[in-house]
């Protein structure tokens, strides 16, 4: 599997923008590139608060909070699936505005370059969970693998129009199936909040639960719809590389949100109607927040 990318953007006092490479990665990555800033001396501030307003060729909209510390934010897959999106930085402080830079428009590869056909990219990940199975399976030599339901294949089954259907098949006989539909000319994958369920659960490295627990596990993701309030307690410590993801979606009354033991966390905002995707982990010493955005509920 491949390492993070970074893309380092400078930022200038008259608004600029300059990227180090306008093409940020390809449509349907999820976490794939890291946006690096780097901004004047006069603009870097404590009290600040740091948001990149994106928007895509579809015209749909969101809000990203970066981390103060590194003024950097991961780009999940909800802002991959257009082949370009803007991106504006606007800068805050007690909610006075106090910059706000030109647009630029970053751009996006069609998934289709990366292979001549248009199954590869999710092949590559069906592959890899196989292989984690089998090494399980080889650690766990000594065990009774009898009471491990693990998974023995996965195939494609049906296929209607851009829609293919997969099928898991387990060792004790039971399937599930999963679907992937396919964009334009079937190059571009549209991931819904099922997909990732699913395939978070069939990699096994990740957990996923439907409500949140009263100290968050490492290494889980959490789908918990709509919320009032929503609080977030990390772990004490961890594993680097641990990682904690929480999507739920903004109450039409308003949304609190508390958060404690990570970084990064304290200025994002729900809001009404959006769906709020988190994503933290663990570097070492303490839990950092990569990404927390809003985008429009489908």
């Amino acid at each position: 599997m491949q390492g993070i990318r970074k893309n380092y953007l400078t930022v200038y006092g008259d608004g600029t923008i300059v990227p180090d490479n306008d093409t940020i990665g390809y449509i349907g990555e999820h976490l794939a590139t890291e946006l690096v800033f780097t901004l004047p001396d006069n603009l870097l501030e404590g009290s600040y608060v740091y948001s990149l307003n994106f928007e895509d060729e579809n015209g749909n909209t969101s809000v990203g909070t970066m981390l103060k510390s590194t003024l950097t934010f991961v780009v999940p897959q909800s802002l991959t699936e257009t082949n370009s999106l803007k991106l504006q930085l606007l800068i805050t402080d007690d909610g006075r505005v106090i910059f706000n830079s030109s647009v630029i428009t970053l751009k996006l590869h069609s998934s289709v370059e990366l292979a001549p056909q248009t199954e590869s990219r999710y092949e590559g990940l069906l592959e890899d969970t196989l292989s984690k199975f089998n090494s399980l399976m080889e650690q766990l030599g000594g065990e009774d693998l009898s009471k491990i339901k693990g998974v023995i294949k996965i195939e494609k089954t049906s296929s209607t129009g851009l829609t293919d259907v997969y099928t898991v098949t387990y060792t004790d006989n039971t399937t599930s199936r999963f679907i992937i539909t396919n964009g334009k000319d079937g190059s571009d994958y549209v991931l819904t909040d099922d997909d990732k369920q699913e395939i978070a659960r069939l990699i096994g490295t990740h957990a996923v639960k439907t409500a949140l627990d009263a100290e968050l596990k490492a290494n889980t993701e959490y789908y918990i719809g709509t919320q009032t309030a929503v609080k977030l307690v990390y772990p004490q410590s961890g594993n680097a590389g641990d990682s904690i993801y929480v999507n739920f979606t903004g109450a039409s009354s308003g949304t609190s949100l508390t958060a404690k033991n990570c970084v990064g966390l304290a200025d994002f905002q729900p809001q009404s109607g959006y769906v709020c995707e988190i994503h933290a982990q663990y570097d070492g010493s303490r839990w950092v927040c990569l990404t927390a955005q809003t985008e429009t509920a489908v």
